[in-house]
């Protein structure tokens, strides 16, 4: 059943336009590089984290707007994001 869905999923991302697959995957992927330990010294890029994931949850959640409970938990997720990237941002460190 769990394999049916993934595929299901895998599928619906196969058939979206190529800027939306673009934006998804850049976006999990500068989620995923930036929240590693490598930069964890770093709360900027920890930010940048954040920011991309809620990007993501964006633009899922405007995609899926036709489930309205579904797209509302995906904007939520989105704000929730946005705030945990606000508090993580280092601005000792922002240069002017």
């Amino acid at each position: 059943m769990i394999m049916q869905q993934l595929k299901g999923f895998y599928t619906q991302f196969l058939r979206e336009p190529l800027w939306f697959k673009a934006l998804i995957l850049t976006t999990l992927l500068l989620s995923i590089v930036f929240s590693s330990s490598t930069f964890s010294e770093q709360g900027n890029y920890r930010s940048i984290s954040k920011l991309a994931i809620a990007i993501f949850f964006v633009a899922y959640g405007v995609k899926l707007r036709g489930n309205r409970k579904v797209s509302i938990v995906f904007i939520f997720l989105a704000l929730i994001s946005i705030y945990l990237s606000w508090i993580n941002l280092d601005f000792a460190n922002i240069e002017h």
